[in-house]
């Protein structure tokens, strides 16, 4: 089988002309996303993750995230299931932030994991930390955002104003805080703010 498929590299190649090089064409983003749901486990995880990636090479990763945004908008009845699950869009958006977003974590993050490293266990210190992290590092830091995250997140925001207009910047923060800043606290490591993340307190 796997001869069949060929080499990653090829397999790659291969996606990258049925997905960008036809006028990027995301329905079969979604059909090739879909398909991987059905056979169980991360495998549509994996595709999501390269079908990013691939987009990326080729300049269209925001675009590719805009319409899986507004297609999982279009596809949900009510704001409060909007991106709460682990869905395509969700990880799409993740991805990019991830790809994108190191420097900025390094630069407005850092100070606060050194500290909540070395407070741990020390409650009324820990939440003067970060209450100083969130006035003085993060509430400051917007212009350090990436362009092409901020272009994300505005375009999630139009996506969601459009149809649930009251929880558009609800939308916006869930990405930002919810699963991005927040699990970069919590798990420092894998983001590699830290060597290994400190202990629970």
């Amino acid at each position: 089988m796997s001869e069949q498929l060929g080499t990653p590299r090829m397999q790659t190649e291969a996606l990258s002309a049925l997905l960008v090089d036809r006028g990027h064409n995301y329905e079969l983003a979604r059909a090739v996303c879909e398909a991987c749901a059905a056979a169980g486990g991360s495998s549509w995880q994996q595709a999501v993750d390269a079908l990013v990636l691939v987009c990326d090479a080729h300049g269209c990763a925001v675009d590719f995230v805009w319409w899986v945004v507004q297609d999982e908008v279009a596809r949900t009845s009510t704001p409060t299931g909007l991106f709460r699950a682990t869905t395509p869009a969700s990880r799409a958006v993740g991805v990019l932030f991830r790809t994108y977003g190191t420097v900025y974590l390094h630069t407005v993050l850092g100070r606060l994991v050194r500290d909540v490293a070395a407070l741990s266990g020390n409650e009324d210190a820990l939440i003067e930390v970060v209450e100083r992290a969130l006035r003085e590092d993060i509430c400051t830091s917007t212009n350090l955002l990436p362009t092409v995250l901020r272009d994300v997140l505005n375009r999630v925001r139009v996506a969601v104003a459009a149809k649930f207009a009251q929880s558009q910047l609800l939308s916006v923060s869930g990405f930002l805080f919810g699963r991005f800043l927040a699990p970069a606290v919590a798990t420092p490591a894998s983001f590699s703010l830290l060597a290994q993340s400190p202990r629970p307190q």
